[in-house]
């Protein structure tokens, strides 16, 4: 039981990022079949107004190419293919760049997955608000229950908000809005936070449940859900999971 909640606390950040090109489908599906049950992913809006899932407004790190997702139609984009050279070589080459509304086919399989979109600033800023939840609100309904939207912007999310998501997370740049007045205002149900910005702070002291990233192993995951962070967001969800199954006793006996 001890095992299956630690399990259940993690978040396979862009899908099983170590193993596999990011915000893929296949890292998503390979993270789920490892047996992770929080999946976190990133999306870009095109020209066009379609969702992709990518961490870069650029192309140039998953997919070898310069352009900006942004300024390009879909058509264009669903030609290429998100492989990553640079970590993998040519083994991923020909794996697509993925769709949101391919990504929310694959989720509505699962009723047990919690899906985190993070919506990138810069199709906040390409778009505005009003375009960017319009069409996020289109693709995500048929899977809404399941979703956090979750951003750096935190004018995304009050707009969420006004929509009726109860479900959102802003990702703290500092550890000051914690205490801030705007925070209280969104009054999250949940906060993600980098690991580094909470360096010496008692993580159940906090205003808000707290995701913490980027977590490289299981001894520091438990040391953290011990220590009382909600959720742990890590590239290698695989690797933890397994290492969680192989050592069910808690670390700390």
């Amino acid at each position: 039981m001890i095992t299956e909640q630690r399990i259940s606390s993690l978040i396979a950040h862009r899908g099983w990022q170590k193993q596999f090109p990011e915000n893929t489908l296949l890292a998503i599906e390979q993270a789920i079949i490892a047996g992770a049950t929080n999946i976190e992913i990133d999306v870009q809006l095109s020209k066009d107004h379609q969702w992709f899932l990518s961490h870069d407004n650029s192309l140039e790190r998953v997919a070898n190419t310069n352009c900006l997702i942004t300024e390009s139609i879909s058509d264009d984009l669903l030609k290429l293919s998100a492989y990553e050279p640079k970590r993998f070589g040519e083994k991923f080459y020909g794996t697509p760049l993925s769709t949101l509304d391919d990504c929310v086919n694959l989720i509505a399989q699962y009723s047990n997955i919690q899906l985190f979109v993070e919506i990138k600033e810069e199709s906040v800023q390409a778009f505005g608000n009003d375009i960017v939840m319009d069409c996020i609100e289109q693709v995500l309904a048929p899977i809404k229950q399941q979703c956090y939207l979750i951003s750096f912007d935190m004018d995304i999310l009050f707009a969420a908000k006004q929509r009726g998501w109860q479900q959102i997370a802003p990702v703290i740049k500092n550890y000051q809005q914690l205490q801030s007045d705007l925070f209280e205002q969104l009054s999250p149900p949940l906060v993600f936070a980098n690991i580094k910005r909470l360096i010496g702070k008692d993580l159940k002291q906090q205003p808000y449940p707290l995701a913490i990233y980027e977590i490289a192993d299981s001894k520091q995951a438990v040391t953290l859900i011990e220590k009382g962070a909600h959720l742990v967001e890590t590239f290698a969800v695989g690797e933890i999971i397994a290492e969680l199954k192989k050592h069910p006793e808690p670390h700390n006996e």
